[in-house]
């Protein structure tokens, strides 16, 4: 048996410090717990749920940022401790159907970043901040000490093991787009081609559409939250969807699947008004576009220098690459690949082969492609008409898209293999 007092020290009949035992079982402001009447003190204590018996505690936010960052899944609460609801059984598909479902909306709502990535980043980001004001003010907090909060909250980010979820989670961002439009595009190509080729086609895929996947990532992580935000949305789109009956919560997250993929597949992809600038840097702050030029004048130099080995040890010519680095902003990028030896009756073939093995290796913002020989003939292709999603093996594609010296590859026939291998190799 185990004695608890009600009242606070010194109150009752045996005044303060008095032990349990004797007269105190006659103490009123004293309960008695035994194994009898153990469940009905529970029932009764303040904290407890009717539901597990346990204490309601929200998560600490600390250990879910703690726990995101090692990729460990933070603990949900079963039902909202504020309002005392309980979530209504789902059977069958409806279950996870309501438990993904914020997911499901954010991605559906995301994947208008994949047709237009900067406007729906800055559209995201603009939604999160007025609605995030918006759940201060409404919670019952002043709008007056919002920037107090802010600057405590990024003061707290500034912290050593804060702050390394930023890295984290960018290079888990990058890593998710690189894969997942390389895999879709590489699944791709083995259901149209085969199995050959299928390197190239992955690495085009990245190449062409990683950024865009990038976005929609982005702006499903800002729509769907983490931590505790993340539970608190969770929870609140879980009591919208409560009333509706299993088969229209089905539907909906179909419609919300559905919705994504017409959206990635079926609607045209125009160029990125904001990207597009600045030769591409547009989405970078002026003070950065400096330092990323010259990043990505070694990725291209470092691609041309694996291209040209490849080709030159497949085939009779050495091949000297060339790069138009640290050029002026806006001007065109070139890739220039030059032989010593002068043009015969099988060298049309091996400059298809070249050309195309180029426009499937190098990064999307080299523009043009030129090859050219010690007697001053070129070829120059311009690269925008060109597909750009998978790897080019259609010589006559290749020939629409040249402006200059399309006679020397209108009678060749470039090398598929050769084609495929050479346009795999790295990016650093």
């Amino acid at each position: 048996m185990v004695t608890y007092r009600n009242g606070p020290p010194g109150q009752g009949p045996g005044g303060e410090g008095e032990r349990p035992g004797g007269s105190s079982l006659s103490d009123p402001n004293r309960v008695h717990v035994t194994l009898a009447n153990l469940t009905d003190l529970v029932d009764l204590a303040p904290g407890f749920t009717d539901r597990d018996r346990a204490p309601a505690l929200a998560p600490d936010p600390d250990q879910i940022e703690h726990d995101a960052f090692w990729g460990r899944a933070a603990p949900e609460p079963a039902y909202d401790q504020h309002e005392g609801e309980t979530a209504a059984v789902r059977a069958g598909w409806a279950r996870p159907a309501e438990r993904w479902l914020l997911e499901l909306l954010a991605v559906a709502a995301a994947s208008v970043a994949f047709v237009s990535p900067s406007i729906s980043l800055l559209v995201v980001v603009v939604g999160c901040v007025v609605g995030g004001m918006a759940a201060f003010v409404a919670s019952g907090n002043p709008l007056g000490s919002l920037p107090g909060r802010t600057l405590r909250r990024s003061w707290t980010l500034l912290h050593p093991r804060s702050s390394l979820w930023a890295p984290a989670l960018v290079s888990r961002t990058a890593i998710a787009a690189v894969v997942l439009s390389g895999g879709v595009a590489a699944a791709v190509w083995v259901a149209d081609e085969g199995t050959e080729g299928v390197a190239a086609a992955a690495r085009a895929g990245a190449w062409a559409d990683g950024f865009r996947v990038a976005a929609v990532l982005v702006c499903a992580m800002l729509l769907t939250s983490v931590g505790d935000g993340h539970f608190q949305r969770k929870r609140a789109v879980q009591r919208w969807a409560g009333p509706a009956t299993d088969g229209t919560l089905l539907i909906l997250a179909v419609s919300c699947c559905a919705a994504a993929v017409l959206t990635i597949v079926a609607v045209p992809h125009p160029t990125d008004p904001i990207a597009s600038r600045a030769d591409g840097l547009g989405w970078l702050p002026a003070g950065a576009r400096a330092f990323a030029d010259r990043v990505r004048d070694d990725i291209v130099t470092n691609e041309l220098n694996t291209l040209a080995s490849c080709l030159s040890s497949r085939s009779d010519t050495s091949w000297q690459p060339s790069y138009s680095s640290q050029n002026a902003a806006g001007a065109p990028d070139v890739a220039r690949f030059v032989s010593a030896r002068a043009p015969s009756a099988g060298v049309p073939s091996d400059l298809a082969t070249v050309v195309m093995a180029a426009h499937n290796q190098l990064a999307p913002w080299v523009e043009t492609i030129e090859v050219g020989w010690s007697t001053g003939e070129r070829v120059r292709t311009e690269r925008d008409t060109l597909p750009s999603r998978q790897p080019v093996t259609d010589a006559d594609r290749l020939v629409a898209a040249t402006t200059v010296g399309s006679q020397w590859l209108s009678g060749g026939l470039p090398d598929p293999a050769t084609v495929l291998r050479c346009s795999a190799g790295p990016v650093l």
